[in-house]
């Protein structure tokens, strides 16, 4: 909200608070949208989603039925002005440059007027409504086939690296709405060129993806033959020839990619005078040298691929992985069904996966993402390639005493600094414990999302017997572990580690610094949920917060924070709000389902994935209800999250909405 807030907001200021707290209601008016009973009873046709515009190929406009009559060429030019600036005021001195240049006729505003007046009577008054010093058409995106296809090729991007052959389905879905080239019929009009080159390139480029797709789910004899096709006509695009290179490198011709290779050099060397780009030759290398990384392996998963299962326990699989754009080897840890579709872990997966990932210390596995929807949860880790201490075990291996020195020493480090982050590990035992391939330990696989708070004393009671196994007879630890057993003074991970570094050197001074400690501050970064107990100075305006949210009045639940930028809104809420909200302040049964979003270019798409994220189960075509209406939410939330969960969404830097969203339509 803003100080010009119309009639149905409220906009008060905090008294004492660079941060300023707004509260209220948003609704439509009565009748909200472009419907009109009284169109049909003048018997022209009425705007309410029946009609199709089609600039995907000829223009051509479908009213249901029947395919309506556009007119002359000049007159179909300025629909399709009016289809390509759609719900914007567009001048008529705009339409005249457009359609006659520099040297337009002398009655050339009548004509446009002639022009709009005979659309009009096609379309149906309302569809066009003058408004000086020009005129609008309303439209909504779904009647535009070029709409429907810039939506599905993006949800068909956003699915190729997660399922490959469901995201070619949705780029043959979106290819199929091309009947010829874009606006075919206008190709005199000088003004169009630009904008059906620009539609011309985004399906070259849709075919382009789809053609990755087909690479990626083993399809490359399907993808060959319409590569063929596809370089007949674009011989110049590079990045066909490497993607049919590498699909007949895959089919096992080698010599038949190498062949291509030098067609594709020969072709830019005498038509355009040029050498393949540095991409296109350091994939002819790979292919000579017959690089395994250029082979098709394991199945995808959200921008992974599985290679190889490395261990099977009660909460879930982990797998060795690799995530090609930067060949990285990862381990993939995949929460049983059972599991991710538990609503008690679906609350707690991501604050406590955030929390973990937030923890960098040298003897932490780090933690580079994680992913929860309805019925699948993963956390992506290092993948540490000297095993871990229970395969060390079990081949009958043990360590000499000065390496299971270092190993205790670097996992009491790295438990010390967890705890001291307010994080126990809760399962310390000789499978979580890795060792990279110089020998050096890491703790990894901290228990997320699943049952309660694990307690740091449990971690020490697995650092003892860790200890006690590996060195049986340095008296330290068997002091330690009795001091343990009694509970007095019961000792923390840093004695363990102490006592690892007195045994290594025993006349050494300890090392300044070696113990590390947490650092509160965040510099200019913005607080997250998993820095709240480092965030202070805010307890009264949260409190104020939660105060308001708790009240029951209409429009309570609808809370807006509105300041300068810098001011610390996203951090107040994130690292204080929210925890406040998960420790019940709210006042409601159980844990609050949170989902956080970032409003970009596309916000309807940023608020589908916050709520899979929370999803308990599926909800087909979430996108398509939550953009039905204006309670597309309200019925999202019901499917969502079982019976009267409470539910808060998230809406950090809203402002994004009117900076990055170019659609109108998206952003209302």
């Amino acid at each position: 909200m803003s100080e010009s807030e119309n009639a149905r907001g409220a906009w008060r200021p905090a008294a004492q608070d660079p941060i300023l707290e707004s509260m209220g209601t948003v609704s439509a008016p009565e009748g909200w949208g472009p419907t009109s009973a009284s169109e049909e009873e003048r018997g022209t046709p009425a705007y309410g989603g029946r009609m199709q515009f089609r600039v995907l190929g000829p223009l051509e406009v479908d009213a249901g039925t029947r395919s309506i009559s556009l007119g002359g060429p000049k007159q179909r030019a300025v629909l399709a002005h009016l289809l390509f600036r759609a719900n914007e005021l567009v001048p008529a001195e705009t339409l005249m440059d457009e359609l006659w240049g520099e040297e337009p006729p002398e009655k050339a505003r009548n004509i446009i007027q002639t022009y709009i007046s005979h659309l009009r009577k096609a379309l149906g008054r309302d569809r066009i409504q003058s408004q000086a010093p020009g005129y609008r058409l309303s439209l909504d995106s779904s009647e535009l086939d070029a709409s429907r296809f810039d939506l599905l090729v993006r949800h068909a991007k956003k699915t190729l690296p997660v399922d490959p052959s469901v995201a070619v389905g949705m780029f043959e879905d979106a290819l199929a709405l091309w009947r010829g080239p874009a606006l075919a019929d206008l190709a005199d009009q000088p003004s169009l060129l630009a904008e059906a080159a620009r539609l011309d390139e985004l399906r070259l480029e849709a075919q382009e993806h789809r053609m990755e797709g087909l690479l990626a789910s083993g399809a490359q004899s399907r993808a060959i033959g319409e590569l063929e096709i596809l370089l007949t006509r674009h011989p110049w695009r590079e990045s066909l020839w490497g993607l049919l290179i590498l699909a007949l490198y895959r089919e096992g011709r080698q010599a038949d990619a190498l062949n291509t290779y030098q067609r594709a050099r020969e072709i830019l060397a005498d038509e355009l005078g040029i050498d393949p780009s540095p991409e296109l030759m350091r994939l002819h290398e790979r292919v000579l040298q017959q690089d395994p990384k250029l082979d098709l392996r394991g199945e995808p998963l959200r921008g992974y691929r599985l290679l190889e299962k490395i261990d099977d326990g009660p909460i879930g699989l982990v797998f060795r992985a690799i995530q090609p754009h930067v060949e990285r080897d990862v381990a993939v840890k995949i929460f049983h069904e059972a599991i991710a579709a538990d609503p008690a872990f679906v609350r707690r997966f991501e604050p406590s996966a955030q929390a973990v990932a937030a923890l960098e210390h040298p003897h932490i596995s780090p933690v580079y993402d994680y992913w929860r929807e309805p019925g699948r949860a993963y956390i992506v880790s290092r993948y540490l390639r000297g095993g871990s201490l229970r395969a060390l075990e079990e081949r009958g291996e043990s360590l000499e005493r000065d390496r299971a020195l270092r190993v205790v020493e670097q996992v009491a480090l790295a438990l010390a600094f967890a705890h001291r982050q307010g994080l126990a590990h809760g399962s310390v035992q000789s499978s979580n414990i890795l060792f990279d391939g110089d020998g050096n330990a890491y703790v990894g696989d901290f228990r997320v999302g699943i049952g309660p708070d694990p307690d740091p004393m449990d971690d020490i009671r697995g650092l003892a017997g860790l200890t006690t196994r590996l060195l049986p007879k340095e008296v330290s630890f068997t002091e330690l572990a009795a001091r343990l057993e009694l509970g007095e003074g019961a000792p923390d991970a840093d004695a363990f580690a102490k006592a690892a570094r007195a045994a290594l050197e025993p006349a050494g001074v300890a090392v300044r610094g070696r113990f590390v400690e947490r650092n509160p501050y965040k510099g200019l970064r913005a607080f997250t949920e998993a820095d709240a107990r480092d965030f202070f100075g805010r307890g009264v305006l949260v409190r104020r917060l939660v105060a308001q949210l708790r009240q029951t009045g209409p429009g309570s639940r609808f809370l807006a924070l509105v300041g300068p930028s810098g001011s610390g809104k996203s951090s107040v809420v994130r690292a204080g709000l929210v925890p406040a909200m998960r420790e019940g302040a709210l006042g409601t049964r159980g844990d609050p389902f949170i989902a956080e979003m970032f409003p970009g270019m596309h916000p309807m798409e940023d608020l589908e994935g916050a709520l899979v994220r929370i999803a308990v189960r599926p909800v087909p075509r979430l996108l398509d209800r939550l953009e039905q209406g204006s309670r597309g939410l309200l019925e999202a939330i019901d499917l969502i999250a079982p019976g009267d969960a409470e539910v808060v969404l998230v809406v950090d830097q809203f402002e994004e909405c009117f900076t990055l969203t170019t659609d109108e339509s998206e952003r209302e």
